[in-house]
């Protein structure tokens, strides 16, 4: 093993000198072993120690590219096109790594498909905190190029370096009311080189920031254009129900309000169903079958007059029941929801 070629490794190897020179950084796998080899698709994981623009560990994945031969039919890119990095804020005392900051990788390397990063301009919800074990409000991530770090052509094909940064929920409601490419170049004066701390607060708490996000959401409205959560529906004689949790209205809510009154469509995306809500001039209700059998979501077309925008968002708040829109054949039934521990599986909060 020790003499196999891995052009797509000294690739990665070439650029990281480029930046560190002669600094050799700590090997880690997910588990947070120094010099040991990684498990699952990342074969290791990099870390240097820096100081500015403020103490943190600079990771970069191993892994997510043809690192040997080029085994995949795109000649274009390496792999899945991109390496995972990631900058957490480093302690004085620490000599390693933090063992979430590496299994956090791990899992999002395991899951790339199906979160998407690659193509996705959404930030993503974690389901959980992003630290397991410490007392923290991040709880999603988004992906932004590494702002040191460029995009190179290998003997496989090119590749750029994805960088994980962690949000709270509400910095995500934030840039999915506005646009994520606004909201990042505004979070990236707040926090340069997008280092990512555990246990900071909400940039939202700050007024200044707050009421900048806020100003460009009401100027340009939201570019999101897809809302993932547990959605359901049902069509009778024309009258539509619309099935939603109690955690998910108020996002359902303020989406409408940021895409519809701007000429804008919104697709909620559930794991079985899907509801596209469309700006038009008279409210229509329109059922369309799955077509694809490896995708069997169910799809319904809302056509919604903006007259009715404002009525359709006052009947979005979290209290379970049924709540019919005003001079529409729509109701919409939010169900209440539950958060389980992911070790325990007991309910640990409730809405509605």
């Amino acid at each position: 093993m020790a003499n196999r070629r891995a052009p797509g490794r000294d690739a990665i190897d070439g650029v990281l000198a480029g930046l560190y020179g002669d600094d050799e950084p700590l090997h880690a796998d997910a588990a947070g072993a120094a010099g040991s080899t990684g498990a699952g698709v990342l074969e290791q994981i990099s870390a240097y120690p820096r100081i500015e623009p403020v103490p943190h560990w600079h990771l970069i994945s191993y892994g997510m590219t043809e690192l040997y031969e080029k085994t995949s039919d795109n000649h274009r890119h390496s792999g899945c096109g991109f390496e995972f990095t990631l900058r957490v804020a480093r302690a004085p005392t620490e000599i390693e790594p933090p063992t979430w900051a590496l299994n956090l990788l791990r899992y999002l390397a395991e899951h790339q498909a199906e979160i998407d990063a690659w193509w996705s301009s959404r930030p993503v919800r974690l389901g959980g905190p992003i630290a397991p074990n410490l007392d923290t409000q991040l709880r999603a991530v988004m992906f932004v190029g590494d702002p040191e770090l460029p995009w190179i052509e290998t003997v496989h094909g090119d590749l750029g370096f994805l960088q994980v940064v962690g949000l709270t929920l509400d910095e995500v409601q934030a840039a999915e009311l506005w646009s994520v490419a606004s909201f990042e170049k505004l979070f990236a004066t707040k926090f340069p080189l997008y280092v990512t701390e555990p246990s900071r607060a909400s940039a939202l708490a700050d007024p200044e920031f707050a009421a900048a996000a806020a100003a460009g959401s009401a100027e340009h409205g939201s570019y999101t254009n897809r809302l993932v959560m547990d959605v359901r529906w049902s069509v009778v004689d024309g009258a539509a129900v619309v099935t939603v949790g109690a955690a998910d209205v108020d996002s359902l809510r303020r989406m409408i309000q940021a895409r519809l009154p701007y000429d804008r469509s919104l697709l909620v995306a559930g794991p079985t169903h899907r509801i596209r809500f469309v700006p038009g001039t008279s409210f229509r209700v329109r059922e369309y079958p799955a077509h694809q059998p490896d995708k069997p979501y169910h799809h319904l077309a809302l056509r919604v007059p903006q007259a009715a925008v404002a009525t359709l968002a006052d009947v979005l708040y979290p209290e379970t029941g049924d709540h019919p829109v005003p001079g529409l054949p729509l109701t919409v039934h939010i169900e209440r929801s539950e958060t389980r521990s992911g070790g325990t599986g007991e309910i640990v909060d409730t809405v509605g």
